[in-house]
C-alpha cells in the first residue's frame, strides 16, 4: 500500500494531499513577511510563483468564512461556560440556543484548531 494507493488509510496519503499547496503558500506568506525573497521560497517549497500570487488574490472560501464565524461563536460559548464545556455541550448549545446546524465533528475540529477544550471529570457533586 503506497501513497498513490486509493485504498490506503487516510494517514498514508503522503505529500500528494490536495491541500498541500495551500499550506505551502501560507508558509511562503509567513516567511516572506520576514523579508525573504518569494522567488526563492516558492522554489524551495516546490510551488509555482504564479500559483502563490493567485492564492494571495483569492478571497476566502465560503467554508473558511463559516468556520471563522463558528469559531468565534464557539469561543464565546466556551468563555461563557467558564471554559468548562467540551465539544458535545457546545454542539448542543449551538443547536438549541442559536439554531446552528453543524456536526459535532466540526465543532471538535474547530475547538482543536482554536486550542480550547472542556474540563474533564465531574464539575459538580452527583445528586444522592
Amino acid at each position: 500500500m503506497g501513497a498513490g494507493d486509493p485504498h490506503a488509510p487516510p494517514d498514508d496519503r503522503g505529500p500528494e494531499r490536495r491541500d498541500a499547496p495551500k499550506r505551502r503558500y501560507a508558509v511562503v506568506s509567513q516567511v516572506a513577511a520576514h523579508g525573504h525573497p518569494i522567488s526563492r521560497l516558492v522554489a524551495l517549497l516546490g510551488v509555482s510563483e504564479s500559483g502563490y500570487y493567485a492564492y494571495r488574490k483569492r478571497p476566502p472560501s465560503p467554508r473558511a468564512l463559516r468556520h471563522a464565524w463558528l469559531t468565534q461563536l464557539i469561543l464565546t460559548i466556551h468563555h461563557e461556560s467558564g471554559a468548562s464545556y467540551g465539544y458535545r455541550r457546545i454542539h448542543q448549545v449551538l443547536h438549541d440556543r442559536y439554531g446552528v446546524s453543524v456536526s459535532h465533528g466540526t465543532v471538535e475540529h474547530l475547538m482543536r484548531q482554536a486550542r480550547i477544550h472542556g474540563r474533564t471529570g465531574r464539575t459538580a457533586a452527583p445528586n444522592p
